[in-house]
């Protein structure tokens, strides 16, 4: 099943092609705010990829209880991860926020779930800064804004050079989901 839906919120126009899949990416045009989609609770996948798309993450996300993907990486989303979306650890399997200028703490919840998380490339500052960049299978490389403080392992910080070893796993994270993808 399905549906083409046009989104046109004051001047802006999204094109999204939606069924139980979500999926949009490299769409220029948009007019860089989220999508209304607190009512489409029941998508298994939701990939709003590179879209320029700006604000915070939206709560209403941890009511979409069936959401196996979620990938809003390469866009411009500010602010903290959401407490609320702790909520979807039932449901989800990949989740990929890479590429954003996400800041504040990571939650506890993301880096001891076991799930595919992947936060690269974003803009942390919280603490206790995690040990390494690779905690499971959640990739941090260069997660956390630029910063002389040594207590940050090198590869957790922006515009640092990533070790070998560190960049072997970020390459075997996406392999992972392409593999396990239903």
């Amino acid at each position: 099943m399905l549906y083409f839906i046009h989104f046109d919120s004051s001047g802006g126009f999204y094109r999204l092609l939606i069924s139980m899949v979500g999926r949009v990416s490299d769409w220029k045009g948009g007019d860089g705010k989220f999508p209304p989609l607190q009512n489409m609770t029941s998508l298994k996948y939701l990939v709003l990829r590179n879209l320029s798309i700006s604000g915070e993450l939206h709560d209403f996300i941890e009511q979409m209880t069936s959401l196996y993907v979620l990938d809003l990486s390469f866009n411009n989303l500010t602010g903290s991860i959401p407490k609320s979306f702790d909520g979807l650890q039932n449901s989800i399997r990949f989740t990929f926020l890479t590429n954003n200028m996400l800041s504040g703490t990571i939650p506890s919840w993301i880096l001891s779930s076991g799930k595919n998380i992947d936060l690269s490339y974003n803009s942390f500052t919280g603490s206790p800064a995690p040990d390494g960049c690779q905690q499971g299978s959640v990739n941090l490389v260069s997660s956390y804004s630029s910063s002389n403080n040594d207590l940050i392992a090198t590869c957790l910080r922006q515009n640092q050079p990533c070790h070998g070893k560190a960049r072997s796993r970020y390459n075997n994270f996406f392999k992972l989901f392409f593999l396990q993808r239903d």
